[in-house]
């Protein structure tokens, strides 16, 4: 079974670990460009927020800064 089927593109939201601040929302552009990867099936995905431009790794669940090196654990949740 699809669970993605019919779903809209938004049907997850990522996050990004922001530490003490807890979990922290995508920004809308940044989530759509996430979500498109993980619905593809692709393994990674780039954009840019308002706080800098990252690679998201699907595979390790991590977004990283490209200016740092910055790695931090994301998850998606309904």
């Amino acid at each position: 079974i699809d669970v993605d089927a019919g779903a809209p593109p938004a049907a997850f939201r990522w996050q990004v670990d922001g530490g003490d601040a807890g979990w922290l929302d995508f920004d809308a552009a940044s989530n759509a460009a996430a979500e498109d990867a993980r619905r593809r099936g692709a393994g990674s995905a780039a954009f840019t927020s308002p706080y800098g431009s990252y690679d998201l790794n699907l595979e390790f669940m991590v977004q990283i800064n490209r200016a740092t090196g910055t790695a931090r654990p994301v998850r998606y949740v309904p």
